[in-house]
C-alpha cells in the first residue's frame, strides 16, 4: 500500500517507521527534515535499542509524492489551514485519510477535501519524542484507536485495521 505521512515529526516519524517496517511504501511529507530522512532514514530508539528505517521518499512537496492509497495526517491542528495544499495532491479516487491529530475539528477540516466516508478519526496512546531531526525516541509504543467519522465501522476503518 502506498502511504503518505503528512507531518514527519515525532508522531509522524514513528508511524512512518512502523508502516515501512510492515512492508508498506511510505512517503514522508516533511517541512524541514525531508533531506535527512531521504538520505539517512528515520532513526528509531526504544530503550537501549536503535534502528534505522528507510522510507520510499521524503519531500516538502506533496505533488512530488502524488496520489496515495492511505494518508496519515499528524500535523498540529493549528496548521489545519495548510491541509488543502498538503493533502489534496496526495488524494486519489479512493484514498483514505486517517487523522491522528490532537484537538477538535480535524475530521471536519479533512471532510472539506474529500468525502467524509473516507476520513477516519484516530486516537493514539503513545509516549514518543523527536530528539533531533529524523531521530524518534519511544518509551511507550502504545496503541491507536480508530473510528469512522460518520458512525458505525466503515469500509475505510476496516481497510486501516
Amino acid at each position: 500500500m502506498k502511504i503518505g505521512i503528512v507531518g514527519t515529526g515525532a508522531l509522524g516519524g514513528w508511524y512512518a517507521a512502523l508502516l515501512a517496517e510492515a512492508g508498506h511504501e511510505v512517503h514522508c511529507l516533511a517541512r524541514s527534515d525531508f533531506d535527512i530522512i531521504q538520505q539517512n532514514g528515520l532513526t528509531i530508539r526504544n530503550k537501549s535499542q536503535e534502528r534505522i528505517v528507510r522510507v520510499a521518499s521524503a519531500s516538502p512537496d506533496a505533488a512530488k509524492i502524488g496520489p496515495c492509497d492511505l494518508i496519515v495526517v499528524t500535523i498540529k491542528s493549528t496548521s489545519n489551514y495548510a491541509l488543502p495544499e498538503l493533502v489534496t495532491p496526495l488524494l486519489g479516487p479512493s484514498t483514505i485519510v486517517v487523522t491522528l491529530q490532537n484537538g477538535m475539528g480535524n475530521v471536519e477540516a479533512l471532510a472539506k477535501l474529500l468525502p467524509v466516508e473516507r476520513v477516519v478519526a484516530g486516537l493514539c496512546f503513545v509516549c514518543i519524542n523527536r530528539l533531533a531531526p529524523a531521530v524518534i525516541d519511544t518509551t511507550l509504543a502504545g496503541y491507536v484507536r480508530m473510528a469512522a467519522a460518520t458512525g458505525p465501522i466503515s469500509a475505510a476503518v476496516e481497510t486501516c485495521v
